[in-house]
């Protein structure tokens, strides 16, 4: 399976005043480099964590649909907008909306991973060439009101070490905090069996 981000989000889990301010920085000359740290630790936390934190599109590929049941690597889906899939090779991609998804086939967003079955029988897809079906989904939570506090606390731990420490090496010998990043963030990890 790959997958393509489609929407990226547009939003962040924390502000930039929220990390300036936790950061007790009162200029802007840094709000640059404080925002990258921001975009670093939301990668990082969302790779530790495998959510989405914020809402996001991702287009997910597969050959073939050889199962009874496709599991979809992802964690926090909050909805399937769009199947699509080439019945012959090189021939038309047919694409089915949500209204048709939702008599079609069965979505589970609870589980994680997403998983999806039709009804009946998968439709027909090619089994030559590549990314014969695609299924589009939405992950990550609505807006950063709702994104967990254990999680903003760490993205505040992560900017922070980030800003506090801009190389790669030091002379002091450093300790993670008790209750530091991994505390916070195993809180709300997902781990796939």
């Amino acid at each position: 399976m790959k997958k393509k981000l489609i929407t990226a989000p547009t939003d962040t889990a924390i502000s930039l005043a929220e990390a300036k301010a936790h950061l007790v920085v009162e200029h802007s000359d840094d709000d640059t480099l404080i925002a990258a740290y921001i975009s670093q630790a939301t990668g990082f936390a969302e790779k530790y964590t495998g959510l989405h934190l914020m809402s996001q599109t991702w287009d997910y590929y597969f050959n073939c649909v050889n199962v009874n049941e496709l599991s979809i690597d992802v964690n926090n889906a909050t909805s399937v907008d769009q199947i699509s899939y080439r019945e012959t090779a090189g021939g038309l991609v047919l694409t089915q909306l949500p209204a048709v998804i939702a008599t079609d086939y069965y979505v589970d967003l609870v589980s994680c991973p997403l998983k999806v079955k039709p009804v009946s029988s998968w439709p027909t897809i090619t089994s030559e060439g590549y990314n014969n079906f695609v299924v589009r989904v939405t992950s990550g939570f609505a807006s950063a009101a709702v994104v967990p506090s254990e999680i903003k606390t760490a993205l505040y731990l992560i900017v922070g070490h980030l800003y506090r420490n801009r190389e790669s090496v030091t002379v002091v010998n450093m300790h993670e905090l008790p209750m530091g990043v991994s505390d916070f963030l195993n809180k709300v990890r997902v781990i796939s069996l």
